[in-house]
C-alpha cells in the first residue's frame, strides 16, 4: 500500500528548459557573490555545490555545508553569503518563469493524490533555497496546500541518486520506504530509489525498454493513476 508519492519537478510537474535555467540563475548568484570576478564566481559557486552534492549524507544540511565551503574559498561569513543568496533569488526569478509552463495533467495528478489522503512530496534536487523550489512549483501549477514537504537547501543532507536521499524523504513525512513511489522522468536519478525500497513510475522508459515489475512502471504521469491504481487504492 502506497501512503506517500514523490514526484520529481523538471520533467515531471515542470516543462522547464533545464540546463539554460541552471546556467542563468547559477551566473546571477555568481555575480552576486564575486562581482569583481565573475568567473572565479561561478567557479567557487559550482565547486562548493558539488561538493555539497558529493557524499551520501552530509553532516549538517545542504545549507550549511554550502555556505561553509563558500565562506573558506570566499572569505565571507555564512550568513551575508546566505543573504546575498537570497537577495539575488529574488529578484531574478520574475524574469525566469518564462523559461517553464506546466506539464499537461501533471497538476491535477497532484491534486488527487492529495485528495485520496496520501502524503505528497516533491523530491527534487535540493539545490535551491526553500523559498525558491516553493515559486518553481507554483509555476508548475501546483498549490503549495497540496504538499507536505519539498526538498531544498535548508531541510536535505543528502541529494539524488544517493539512497540516502530517498529514505531522507520518505521519513520527512512519516512513511516506510517500501510505502512510497517515486515519480520521476530521469533513469539515472530518480530509478535509484529501488535501491531504498520505493517503488518508481518513470514518465520515460529507461535505456533498453526493461518489462514492468510490480515495483517499476512506465507511463504518462496522467496515467498514474490508472496504472497504479491497485497500490493507491
Amino acid at each position: 500500500m502506497i501512503r506517500a508519492v514523490l514526484f520529481d519537478l523538471d520533467g515531471t510537474l515542470l516543462d522547464i528548459d533545464v540546463d539554460n535555467f541552471i546556467e542563468t540563475y547559477t551566473r546571477s548568484v555568481a555575480e552576486r557573490l564575486v562581482p569583481e570576478d565573475k568567473e572565479r564566481g561561478l567557479a567557487v559557486l559550482a565547486g562548493s555545490t558539488y561538493a555539497m552534492l558529493a557524499p551520501e549524507v552530509n553532516e549538517d544540511s545542504n545549507q550549511v555545508c554550502l555556505l561553509r565551503k563558500l565562506s573558506d574559498a570566499l572569505d565571507r561569513p555564512p550568513a551575508e553569503l546566505w543573504r546575498s543568496i537570497h537577495r539575488v533569488s529574488k529578484e531574478i526569478l520574475p524574469g525566469l518563469k518564462e523559461m517553464a509552463k506546466p506539464i499537461a495533467g501533471a497538476a491535477k495528478v497532484v491534486q488527487a493524490v492529495h485528495e485520496r489522503g496520501l502524503k505528497v512530496v516533491v523530491a527534487t534536487m535540493p539545490i535551491y533555497p526553500r523559498d525558491v523550489m516553493l515559486e518553481r512549483l507554483r509555476w508548475a501549477g501546483v498549490r503549495t496546500d497540496w504538499v507536505d514537504h519539498v526538498a531544498c537547501l535548508e531541510d536535505n543532507r543528502s541529494a539524488k541518486p544517493h539512497r540516502s536521499y530517498f529514505l531522507e524523504m520518505a521519513d520527512a513525512v512519516g512513511a516506510a520506504a517500501e510505502e512510497c513511489l517515486m515519480v520521476g522522468d530521469d533513469e539515472d536519478q530518480d530509478m535509484p530509489a529501488l535501491a531504498a525500497g520505493m517503488s518508481v513510475h518513470l514518465v520515460l522508459p529507461p535505456r533498453g525498454r526493461p518489462e514492468p515489475t510490480e515495483r517499476l512502471r512506465f507511463g504518462s504521469i496522467a496515467d498514474l493513476q490508472s496504472i497504479w491504481a491497485d497500490a493507491l487504492a
